[in-house]
């Protein structure tokens, strides 16, 4: 489809006619012959035989006859310019019409003459970089200027040939896109079309352009540890970056790994009461230690576990207070805190002390009599120790008597606690009464000695403080500071007091699986406790582990495209499928990676799509190796296709349609919709063959307005007859939703049809200014025959003749500018302005070139190859002689 308008021409005709008046008043009939011309007679016996005016200029002709009086002479002033009939019209010249003179001064260029009225005044065209002379005249019609290209590179002289760059001539300035690396360029021709060196570990960057020659490429290496950008730097690990696969032997531990050039040499701790355990091992980096507490009371195994003594393990040492009597103690928890016997013929003393364990009594037998100690040794008397009793019989009681005529009957103190018993006879004075201290623990005597408790003397009273644990009581003297029993696996709770002899200790067993109490709970492991070791064989795959008790057996994962092997081992759960995806296009492997096809790798299967088959690319998916993809057709999900010029290159099923005498495409014959890949194709006449054939293709089936932008005909509305004329295979920015017609009535409302009546055309969205239109590309215009103005492709962007374009909207020109594309054969684009006859004009520095077809298009005037653009070189049109930026060839 081509923007176009139709200039309607008048073309005007001179006619000169010469005829008379039959004079007739009469009523008679005419007479021929009677010498009178009568009405409606033109002459008679006057009629002209010929019609000759002597005028070259006119065409003369004689009409009807002197037989019949009405011979007339017709004179047609010649006005076209044609060889050898004697005549130049106006307007004609001898370039024209041979019969024509050649004559300075009629303002026409002759045959011989250079200019005619336009002559130009002077050859000094003020460039410097040509060398102007001139021959002929003014005069004569037949001035003729010369203006040859300077090509020596020589300083001073004002010009810069194509050939020379600022080494070689003062006069050129640094110029990007002369080929030469000038001062302050970095490249000319040899710039770098992007800066990626492929290396995931460099930032790749590009200062300046090629379009202005100081294009450089920088590639600084990667130094941030960062995931996601492919890349691991010096540095960097799994740890800190994703990028990084964790390495054992780079002095990181990482993911899977317990060491990493710290492993233990071995798991020895130095320690007797551990039990030392070891898994992995330094050259895999998973070595791993336990060191478990031992808890059993042994005897040479250099180990006195918690709760074990001297006499339970000959490992453990005597120690004072742990309530044992070991080595060399006499006592622990139940030393003596003073030695009086009772007796006072004794001396008592008390050795060591209780807090060293070593407290012991001693009782030495008094022998000297003296008085006041209490005490009558064997050897004395009244006489020497008032501790001895006197004797009996002189009435009087003396020292070492009890009695003396006074003697008691009884000695029965009430003192439940003593033994009473009555000595002597008043006859010798020695009626003593001996009262000896129970000290034994026996029920029901009434007495609790001292020593005793209610547990082994019924007659005893329980208190706090009697160092005994009574009835109610769960300690005295001996209850626990703390309850922590060193084992972190249990709850330590106390309850009571040391003052009310109710201490009570409980240890509770830790169930909670709790990472941090330097607890292993039964039922937990590391994935539940970080206090839990990794183990290796109790069903869980916990840390450093890929597997346990679920190992593959094989990493063959039955995929061709794949390559399969193993790390690690079952024995260490550190097993690990890899499967790595084949890439190489490579027969004989059952593969077909992505980007093969069987042209490369003959494991490929061979397309088989039909004409009208789905498709993204035509060699992998059709059979005849064409695909109208979406993305450049607008044809949704893609069709198998095949190009064609008739009927018997198209396989079977199918024909050739849209097919203007020289080419079509092969499209999928059709009786119905159901043969078609519904909901998006259609059983239609789409290229409204006059045979009335069908195919199948896109149905409008969108939402979209004559108009409204569009990727695929799906976009649209407008169902069998709806087209996107679209961005990717048209040109037009965005798409634009239109529908097949040959009349306005055929387009929806608001829509005009640009068919001339016969052949089809296109709906078109009606404006009636630009505001109406979209702002993506697009204008109001009286852009079509059909007329009216309709919204259509507008050139509102920046870029002028020459500059370079991805599409029309970057150039100026409204609906006469437009975009060479890089795909027709324009390198970067460039941007034209129509200029064929009722169009765009071209503006200075711009020469109109007819491109054939009834086409012409502003281009970018030049004198040298420098003043165009990288890609371009300055040409010459042999039609016009203008020198223009056109590609290179």
């Amino acid at each position: 489809m081509v923007r176009t308008r139709m200039v309607l021409v008048p073309v005007a005709a001179a006619l000169w006619a010469c005829g008379g008046s039959d004079g007739g008043t009469g009523t008679a009939p005419p007479v021929c012959g009677n010498g009178q011309v009568e009405a409606p007679e033109l002459c008679d016996g006057n009629c002209p035989g010929t019609c000759s005016d002597g005028n070259a200029c006119t065409a003369d002709s004689l009409n009807g006859g002197s037989a019949t009086c009405d011979a007339s002479c017709m004179f047609v002033k010649i006005e076209k310019c044609a060889d050898g009939d004697g005549c130049c019209p106006a307007k004609c010249t001898s370039a024209t019409d041979s019969d024509c003179s050649a004559r300075c001064g009629n303002g026409i260029v002759d045959g011989g003459e250079t200019c005619d009225g336009d002559c130009p005044a002077s050859c000094d065209d003020k460039n410097a970089c040509t060398a102007d002379s001139s021959t002929g005249s003014r005069e004569n019609c037949n001035l003729t200027c010369r203006h040859l290209a300077v090509s020596e590179c020589k300083d001073g002289d004002g010009c810069c040939p194509a050939a020379c760059n600022t080494a070689t001539d003062s006069d050129c300035s640094a110029k990007c896109g002369n080929g030469v690396v000038d001062d302050g360029e970095t490249c000319d021709g040899n710039c770098p079309a992007d800066c990626n060196d492929g290396n995931a570990c460099t930032t790749d960057a590009m200062t300046g352009s090629a379009g202005n020659c100081n294009a450089a490429c920088s590639h600084p290496g990667v130094t941030e540890c960062k995931g996601g950008d492919d890349c691991c730097p010096a540095g960097c690990n799994a740890n800190t970056d994703t990028d990084c696969s964790a390495s054992c032997g780079n002095g990181t531990v990482e993911a899977g790994e317990t060491c990493d050039g710290n492993c233990p040499a071995d798991c020895n701790d130095g320690n007797a009461c551990t039990l030392d355990g070891r898994t992995g091992s330094k050259d895999n980096c998973n070595l791993s230690c336990t060191h478990d507490k031992v808890l059993t009371c042994a005897d040479d195994d250099a180990c006195c576990p918690a709760g074990c003594n001297a006499n339970t393990d000959d490992d453990c040492s005597a120690s004072c207070g742990n309530l044992a009597v070991e080595g060399d103690e006499t006592c622990d928890g139940n030393c003596p805190s003073g030695c009086n016997d009772g007796n006072a013929c004794t001396i008592d003393s008390l050795t060591g002390s209780a807090a060293n364990c070593n407290a012991v009594c001693a009782t030495q037998t008094i022998t000297t009599c003296a008085d006041g100690d209490g005490c009558c040794p064997a050897a004395c008397t009244a006489n020497d120790d008032s501790d001895c009793s006197a004797s009996c019989g002189n009435g009087e009681v003396e020292a070492g008597e009890t009695c003396d005529g006074n003697c008691p009957e009884s000695c029965d103190d009430g003192n439940a606690c003593t033994i009473d018993a009555k000595g002597g006879t008043p006859g010798s004075c020695n009626v003593a009464c001996q009262r000896t201290e129970i000290v034994s623990c026996a029920n029901g005597d009434g007495c609790c000695p001292a020593g005793c408790t209610t547990a082994n003397d019924d007659d005893c009273s329980p208190f706090c403080g009697n160092k005994v644990v009574d009835p109610g009581e769960t300690c005295d003297g001996d209850c626990p500071g703390d309850c922590v029993d060193e084992n972190a696996c249990t709850i330590d709770t106390r309850t009571g007091s040391p003052a009310n002899c109710n201490v009570a200790c409980t240890h509770t067993s830790v169930t909670e699986c709790r990472t941090g109490d330097g607890c292993c709970a039964a039922g937990c492991d590391n994935n539940t406790d970080k206090d839990c070791s990794a183990t290796c064989g109790n069903g869980t795959v916990e840390a450093g582990e890929t597997c346990d008790g679920n190992c593959p057996a094989s990493c063959d994962d039955a995929e061709a495209c794949t390559i399969d092997f193993v790390t690690g081992a079952a024995e260490i759960c550190s097993l690990a499928c890899v499967h790595q995806l084949v890439t190489q296009c490579k027969a004989g492997d059952d593969c077909c990676p992505a980007g093969c096809i069987p042209s490369t790798d003959a494991d490929c299967p061979t397309a088989t799509g039909k004409v009208g088959s789905q498709c993204v690319d035509g060699v992998i998916d059709c059979a005849d190796g064409a695909c109208m993809t979406e993305a450049a057709w607008g044809w949704p999900g893609g069709t198998c296709s095949k190009g064609c010029t008739g009927p018997a290159d198209c396989p079977a099923g199918s024909h050739c349609a849209y097919n203007d005498g020289e080419a079509g495409v092969c499209l999928a014959d059709c009786a119905a919709d159901g043969d078609c890949r519904q909901p998006k194709y259609g059983c239609v006449n789409k290229d409204a063959s006059a045979d009335g054939s069908k195919e199948c293709a896109p149905l409008g089936i969108g939402t979209g307005g004559t108009g409204d932008a569009c990727d695929s005909v799906d976009d649209c509305a407008g169902g069998a007859l709806a087209v996107c004329i679209n961005e990717a295979s048209d040109g037009y920015r965005g798409g634009y939703c239109s529908a097949w017609c040959k009349a306005d009535g055929e387009c929806a409302a608001g829509g005009k049809c640009n068919s001339d009546g016969v052949l089809m055309g296109n709906c078109l969205a009606s404006c009636a200014s630009d505001e109406d239109c979209r702002d993506d590309g697009w204008a109001c215009y009286e852009a079509f025959a059909a007329g009216g103005p309709v919204c259509w492709a507008s050139a509102t962007g920046a870029g002028q003749v020459g500059d370079a374009c991805e599409g029309y909207w970057d150039c100026a020109g409204d609906e006469w500018g437009t975009c060479g594309p890089e795909a027709y054969g324009w390198p970067d684009g460039y941007c034209l302005v129509e200029c064929t006859a009722g169009t765009g004009s071209c503006g200075g520095g711009t020469a109109c070139v007819d491109f054939g077809n009834g086409h012409s298009f502003c281009m970018d005037s030049c004198t040298v190859d420098a003043e165009c653009r990288a890609g371009y070189q300055c040409m010459q049109v042999i039609a016009t002689g203008d020198l223009v930026c056109y590609a290179a060839q």
